[in-house]
């Protein structure tokens, strides 16, 4: 089982956020903002990383014109798109902070909500805790069909591995960063299958599961 700490690592950056994002350019300055806000209203020190997975539009350009104007934001980027696994296994990589927080570009789920799931995983001494993209707060823009499908999938995703957690395929997690260290290295997909490979490993080590 993996060995817990009490605290997580110290750092002088306690949380860093890792947004992937492919074609965000209309939206991403403005979402990055409000990231900062939800995060700066924790009242913890933080970063945002966002990994921009070789996007076709300006998402790089105008990720750039925010992190100018908030030195809190930092950008990197891929030569082509490689997918969402890649673009969050960069940002594990140069993330500095002892908690690393897991948030889609398009902000399905609402940044606001990385505190309460903070507070889960600091309340229960967990390695791991998984939002919910039926949490209050989270939108719902699809179909309905991809939502009865994506229901379907939790189901047998949690008959199959037994897993701790209402939403495998959200795009929040937080994670310890020494439970990164131990699982991302792991994993071979690259793309959505991402999502669940990472809590499957986890779990398989012994690390200990919350869910939003």
């Amino acid at each position: 089982a993996l060995t817990r700490r009490a605290r997580p690592v110290t750092s002088a950056v306690e949380l860093s956020v890792i947004v992937p994002a492919f074609d965000e350019a209309p939206h991403v300055r403005a979402h990055l903002a409000r990231i900062c806000a939800a995060m700066a209203a924790l009242g913890r020190p933080f970063e945002v990383l966002l990994v921009d997975d070789g996007s076709r539009d300006a998402t790089a350009a105008e990720a750039d014109a925010a992190a100018l104007t908030d030195p809190r934001i930092r950008v990197l980027r891929h030569a082509r798109n490689e997918g969402k696994g890649a673009a969050l296994a960069s940002g594990c990589g140069g993330a500095r902070g002892g908690v690393l927080v897991f948030l889609d570009a398009d902000l399905e789920i609402a940044p606001e909500q990385v505190g309460p799931l903070l507070a889960r995983l600091e309340a229960g001494g967990a390695d791991v805790a998984v939002g919910s993209k039926y949490a209050p707060g989270a939108s719902q823009r699809r179909p309905l069909h991809r939502v009865l499908l994506s229901r379907l999938y939790l189901v047998v995703t949690s008959v199959l591995f037994r897993l701790p957690i209402a939403d495998t395929q959200t795009g929040l997690k937080l994670l310890r960063r020494e439970i990164a260290r131990a699982v991302v290295p792991a994993i071979r997909t690259r793309r959505w299958a991402w999502d669940i490979e990472l809590p499957v490993l986890a779990h398989r080590l012994g690390a200990r599961i919350v869910s939003g």
